[in-house]
């Protein structure tokens, strides 16, 4: 009979789709590949990770190496303190207080102050205490000097005239100032020179003045003749922890 396919023989393979042949199964395709995106993603992550906490690593210890107090020792870079001097000293201090106020931006509010001798020598130490940064600290500073300085003068004009150092002594900056007041009087006109020294770090900002004068004559020191920027360093190295 046209058409008819004889049965396969017995135990033969049976072709697919004829009677009693198995069904068809799924086509074969390749094997997936595994996408490394995830693992790409994953290192970022881990790799971004790792640099936010280096990151808060080194500024923990940079607060913590930056974190500084102030006190008033006994001896402070060679010179001693000269507790009768100071008591001569109220409105000076209050003036560079203030200064100091200004200069950090309202910032600073814990204050000491000393005064500190060698031979004929002394040096005014004020410091206070407080978060202010050392951002444009150099010409608020300088503001503040003229400002403060000038407040209740009527017959004298005082100019000043800041500029940042290179060495402090330690972390943060350093700056001095050149002072100068001018009166005028009877149609005659005088002027007087003063200068002073600073240092500001994150956390303190204080002054190195010489003043005139002291309570006792004392023996001079290796450091007697040093100059003011020098003789900041040395007094800060004892005054800052």
């Amino acid at each position: 009979m046209s058409g008819w396919n004889p049965p396969p023989p017995q135990g033969g393979p049976v072709p697919y789709g004829a009677p009693g042949a198995p069904p068809m199964g799924p086509p074969y395709l390749p094997p997936r590949r595994r996408s490394r995106a995830g693992c790409v993603i994953g290192v970022l992550a881990g790799g971004v990770v790792g640099v936010l906490l280096l990151c808060a690593a080194v500024y923990g210890v940079y607060l913590v190496r930056t974190d500084h107090e102030l006190s008033t020792p006994a001896v402070a870079g060679g010179t001693t303190r000269d507790t009768a001097a100071e008591g001569r000293m109220d409105e000076t201090v209050r003036k560079l207080r203030s200064v100091i106020t200004r200069g950090s931006g309202y910032k600073i509010y814990d204050f000491v102050s000393a005064v500190y001798g060698s031979g004929d020598s002394r040096f005014l130490f004020v410091g206070g205490t407080g978060e202010h940064g050392n951002g444009g600290v150099v010409d608020a500073f300088n503001l503040a000097l003229q400002e403060e300085l000038n407040l209740g003068q009527s017959t004298v004009r005082i100019t000043s005239s800041t500029t940042k150092i290179s060495d402090p002594g330690g972390d943060g900056m350093a700056m001095c100032s050149h002072i100068t007041a001018t009166s005028a009087t009877g149609g005659s006109t005088t002027t007087s020179d003063a200068q002073l020294c600073a240092w500001s770090t994150r956390t303190t900002l204080a002054v190195i003045m010489p003043i005139r004068g002291g309570s006792q004559r004392q023996v001079p020191s290796e450091y007697e003749g040093m100059g003011l920027q020098d003789r900041m360093r040395h007094i800060r190295a004892d005054v800052e922890d």
